[in-house]
């Protein structure tokens, strides 16, 4: 609890393409971990459907999730971190 490190993630990806114009497009990863007294959580879900309007330029909507948890109880250094973050979106995309 006392340091940083990088943990890599396996996620899943998805990308169906419906016409030459029109996609639809999902991920998804979820990390969790609860050694003894550590307790962690990552999630981060997305899918959306994209028009791809010129070659580089996209209209979307879509819906994230992202969610963090952490709960650390130490008498000494009392720890609780929550983030939930989630709804719908509404992009373009520049792409090159």
């Amino acid at each position: 609890t006392d340091e940083v490190g990088i943990f890599p993630t396996i996620a899943a990806n998805l990308a169906w393409r419906i016409s030459k114009r029109w996609s639809v497009t999902a991920r998804g990863q979820q990390f969790t971990a609860s050694p003894e007294d550590f307790d962690g959580t990552m999630r981060d879900y997305h899918a959306d459907v994209q028009y791809r309007w010129r070659d580089n330029f996209a209209f979307g909507l879509g819906y994230s999730m992202l969610e963090s948890d952490l709960d650390v109880f130490d008498p000494d250094e009392p720890l609780l971190f929550n983030l939930k973050t989630e709804g719908p979106e509404v992009f373009f995309r520049v792409s090159f």
